[in-house]
């Protein structure tokens, strides 16, 4: 299942269509997006993915539109509720083509209702094996359940329940609200350290510019 999202058409007295021959100049040519398509998802809600690729309608040339199309990929795969996203970019047809249209596709391929937690880390000088489990996109929103439970080879056992939701847009961001728990054991003192309390985040990547 997909859908498409289409830019607003508009009249023009040109008309024209883009050749194979043309392909070697397009980085240097005027050019527009005149549709752009995803495909492959059914959970997910269509606000949500729009939010996401309204970026594609800003591109006025055809390198910007592959650069556009890398970072809404990009925007997409944050909300860390698709496995795989290919994009194809081709020349826009039909009855609404523009001269300089193209047209974009999205290839994803939804992540699973619920996956597993399995591995091991090294942290304050003990090794942990984590083991826990994760709902996916729970309401098609890019709102996930998690749940993850460790224990320490020197006795330290830590525990944490978290709900996230992804906020879509042109800038990556996420807010998520933490329950945790941990037990951990003072041998200098031959002391129980308990500690447990709530843990609220909000994150998101700031503009950057490289130089």
């Amino acid at each position: 299942m997909g859908n498409l999202f289409a830019k607003p058409y508009h009249d023009f007295n040109i008309s024209r269509e883009l050749s194979l021959q043309d392909f070697k100049l397009l980085e240097h040519k005027e050019a527009r997006v005149d549709q752009v398509q995803v495909q492959g998802y059914s959970k997910t809600k269509d606000f949500i993915i729009q939010s996401s690729i309204n970026l594609m309608f800003s591109s006025n040339s055809f390198n910007n539109i592959i650069k556009n199309a890398e970072i809404v990929r990009k925007n997409l795969m944050s909300l860390n509720c698709f496995e795989n996203i290919s994009i194809n970019i081709d020349v826009s047809s039909g009855s609404n083509s523009t001269p300089n249209g193209y047209k974009v596709i999205f290839n994803t391929q939804e992540l699973k209702c619920a996956s597993t937690i399995l591995h091991s880390i090294a942290r304050d000088n003990e090794g942990f094996v984590k083991l826990g489990f994760k709902l996916n996109n729970l309401t098609g929103h890019a709102n996930h359940f998690k749940i993850e439970s460790s224990l320490g080879n020197s006795g330290t056992q830590k525990f944490d329940a978290c709900i996230s939701r992804h906020i879509p847009g042109s800038i990556s961001s996420c807010a998520s609200g933490h329950i945790f728990r941990k037990k951990s054991y003072w041998n200098a003192v031959h002391g129980v350290f308990n500690e447990w309390g709530t843990l609220f985040d909000l994150q998101f990547l700031a503009s950057y510019k490289v130089q």
